[in-house]
């Protein structure tokens, strides 16, 4: 009686600086958090997260939006940064790998992954999988991201 929730857990925090990847990882593994509604993605994926501060938390997977305006907006919610990507060459690896593979790319998924360094395929295969919950195989990878 009497804590302050806010300072007991804090305040979650993205930025360039550093996501902790194999964190995250572990928390969207049992993602969406019984309860959590979020949102329904473009995709039709429900429980998905709503805010950068809900995926951050683990409280649902990695949405997908088509367009990348929608990618710009979910960055800049709650728990987010406006961050400084080049926007043109992402938008052409999504196009490049839906009309390649015949899956959806999820940008959001690869944005975070790559934040910090580019991973080698076996790095970054399972990560993107955890977080969006797909099937990218490591021939999808070589031919179409790396």
């Amino acid at each position: 009686e009497g804590y302050d929730p806010e300072l007991l857990y804090g305040e979650v925090v993205f930025s360039e600086e550093g996501l902790n990847i194999p964190v995250l990882a572990k928390l969207l593994v049992s993602a969406p958090v019984e309860g959590y509604e979020g949102i329904i993605d473009d995709a039709g994926n429900s429980n998905r997260a709503a805010t950068m501060e809900d995926l951050v938390a683990g409280k649902g997977l990695v949405p997908y939006f088509e367009n990348i305006e929608d990618i710009k907006d979910f960055f800049s919610t709650p728990g987010g940064e406006d961050l400084d990507f080049d926007w043109d060459e992402f938008a052409e690896i999504k196009m490049d790998y839906e009309e390649g593979t015949g899956k959806l790319f999820f940008f959001i998924a690869d944005a975070l992954i790559y934040m910090e360094d580019e991973l080698a395929a076996e790095d970054y295969v399972p990560y993107y999988n955890v977080f969006t919950g797909s099937d990218m195989t490591t021939e999808d990878f070589n031919e179409w991201i790396k």
